[in-house]
C-alpha cells in the first residue's frame, strides 16, 4: 500500500503543480479582486496539499512499519473527522 500511495501522492503533486501553472495564464477580470484563475488555483493548491499530506502519511507509515497499534486506529479516526468536517463547510 505504501508504494501505492507514494506513486499516487507523486502523481496528485505533479497534476496540482500542472494545475496552478495553467491557471496562472488565466487573465484578470477588470474591476474585480479576483480573476479568473482563483478557483483552479484553489483546486490546484489543495491538490498539493492532499498530496503532500499522502507522501507524509507514506513516510510516516515506513516508520512505523509492522506497528499495527492503536495509533492505526486514531488516525483513521482523525482522517474521517477531517472528511466529515470538510463535506460539512463545503455545505
Amino acid at each position: 500500500m505504501q508504494r501505492t500511495d507514494r506513486w499516487a501522492g507523486l502523481a496528485l503533486a505533479l497534476l496540482g503543480i500542472a494545475v496552478m501553472g495553467s491557471a496562472r495564464a488565466f487573465p484578470n477580470v477588470p474591476g474585480q479582486k479576483l480573476g479568473a484563475g482563483f478557483l483552479p488555483m484553489l483546486v490546484g493548491a489543495g491538490l498539493l496539499l492532499c498530496a503532500l499530506a499522502l507522501l507524509a502519511r507514506c513516510l510516516r507509515g515506513a516508520a512505523y512499519a509492522g506497528q499495527a497499534t492503536d495509533a492505526a486506529r486514531r488516525e483513521h479516526f482523525g482522517s474521517s473527522l477531517v472528511i466529515i468536517g470538510v463535506v460539512l463547510a463545503y455545505i
